[in-house]
């Protein structure tokens, strides 16, 4: 039919003008816009930033990707919206298909060049070394007038030795916290009479059997002798959480560095209880990303020599990665 004739004909048109230079088109023709749809594998990599990485700061990366190859690149589908958007923009059903990357060019060798660069973000990469990633939060610094000149610095460990450094701001000091159980053990006598608070301890020992948790979780005593003391979820990240409970030296004290967004208080206990009495543990939640782990996290053995011997576990390869176990006092290295 005509239109199967005019698809046809433009066709053999744009092979014409690919294959002889000189080739001049007929007035009345128009080449179709070529396209191309590369799906973004968010469910087999959940938490990673796939979305960030494509646009970039201020979206820099995505118009960058965009002039190179004179094509117009988006990202579609589910999650690639912010939730409460436009309530008067029409449905689209392709707002509910798997989230993708859409690029539309004039030619299929722009459409092409665009595909390559888009699926070399689409291949996950350890943070330590997704040196794209690197140079988007160097930009985004520029951006926002925060870029720290420092010739050797790597820009990801200036962030999370900031992460780091601000992670113990608001903590109690040792005088604080015991001013603040004084008065709660004051407080449950007042409430419930002296004496209560041996029950009340009690009463949440056998709930949380009811739960499944072993008891002396609750009063200090972990399987395995690791003494850490209670446990309580992330602020607000299911599976995150603390385990609290014991001083606050930073001589037996170790940071956990480049962990994965899944990692727990409860996984790492597994982990580091073998080498002593684990008397807590914070794992540092990521908030923006909504993910239970930000990378980094902290223990807190009850001796120096104790934590001293955890450090064996540096280097350790949970999820790909290979985890930097040192002591909280000591530099960078």
């Amino acid at each position: 039919d005509k239109e199967k004739y005019a698809t046809r004909r433009g066709e053999l048109i744009e092979n014409l003008i690919e294959i002889c230079p000189g080739f001049t088109p007929p007035p009345d023709f128009k080449p179709a816009r070529k396209t191309r749809k590369i799906f973004i594998p968010v469910a087999d990599h959940p938490g990673y930033n796939f979305f960030g990485l494509i646009i970039g700061p201020r979206g820099n990366t995505q118009k960058k990707m965009q002039r190179e190859t004179n094509t117009n690149i988006a990202i579609r589908g589910r999650g690639s919206s912010k939730p409460g958007g436009d309530p008067n923009k029409p449905y689209d059903p392709v707002d509910d298909e798997p989230m993708h990357v859409m690029i539309t060019g004039d030619t299929q060798r722009e459409v092409d060049a665009a595909a390559k660069m888009v699926r070399e973000l689409l291949v996950p990469v350890d943070e330590d070394n997704n040196e794209h990633k690197k140079r988007q939060l160097k930009e985004l610094a520029e951006i926002n007038g925060t870029l720290r000149v420092d010739a050797g610095a790597n820009f990801l460990d200036l962030r999370a030795k900031e992460d780091e450094e601000n992670s113990t701001m608001y903590r109690l000091s040792d005088d604080v916290k015991a001013k603040a159980a004084a008065q709660y053990a004051k407080d449950v006598e007042l409430m419930h009479g002296p004496g209560a608070g041996g029950q009340l301890d009690n009463a949440y020992s056998d709930f949380l059997s009811e739960l499944g948790v072993d008891k002396s979780m609750a009063r200090g005593g972990a399987p395995g002798g690791s003494g850490v003391v209670g446990a309580r979820s992330g602020l607000g990240f299911q599976g995150g959480g603390s385990f609290r409970g014991g001083s606050d030296e930073d001589g037996a004290k170790l940071y956990v560095g480049h962990l994965p967004p899944t990692m727990t208080a409860e996984q790492m206990l597994e982990m580091f209880k073998p080498f002593g009495r684990v008397l807590q543990i914070d794992v540092i939640p990521d908030r923006e990303r909504q993910l239970a782990c930000k990378g980094f996290a902290f223990v807190q053995f009850s001796t120096p020599e104790e934590a001293v011997a955890a450090k064996a576990l540096s280097g350790t390869v949970i999820e790909g990665k290979s985890i930097d176990v040192r002591l909280k006092a000591e530099p960078r290295a």
